[in-house]
């Protein structure tokens, strides 16, 4: 999967949604990809494309 600078960089078009988080939700998260050096919204869109396949395999 490309991260956001790489989709960015090749001129595809990118939709900002909202997402509703808890402060304790938001806190984790970002947490999270701190402590793993990723960027928000790669984390996101990996969790959405890993519960997509995951659907796809049942």
């Amino acid at each position: 999967m490309k991260s956001i600078e790489e989709l960015t960089k090749e001129g595809v078009e990118l939709k900002e949604v909202e997402l509703m988080l808890t402060l304790d939700e938001l806190k984790t998260f970002g947490a999270y990809c701190i402590e793993h050096d990723l960027k928000f919204n790669d984390w996101i869109r990996t969790l959405a494309h890993e519960a997509i396949k995951q659907q796809a395999d049942t």
